[in-house]
């Protein structure tokens, strides 16, 4: 299931992933995104796809900035996952 909803930007973090001294330079981290849902509950977004990593890191989102979020809703293994696809202003 496909969604885009709209959030208020909190903050990112960037993170090295376990693994990163194996991994090539471009691969080495990921972007950690917590936001607020339409109700102000917080949500965190985890993203490795390198295109949206770049894309977030270039913006210059600031503090509670509505946001227009696409993510995927998927149900796998009896387990839900959540992939962000894209974000705009």
């Amino acid at each position: 299931m496909d969604f885009i909803e709209e959030f208020k930007y909190l903050n990112l973090e960037l993170m090295k992933k376990k693994n990163a001294n194996e991994l090539p330079e471009d691969e080495r981290n990921f972007i950690i995104l917590n936001l607020l849902d339409k109700n102000n509950n917080p949500c965190r977004f985890f993203v490795f796809d390198k295109e949206v990593m770049k894309k977030i890191l270039t913006s210059n989102f600031v503090g509670l900035q509505l946001l227009n979020v696409s993510f995927k809703l998927l149900y796998t293994n009896n387990t839900w996952n959540v992939r962000l696809v894209d974000i705009s202003e």
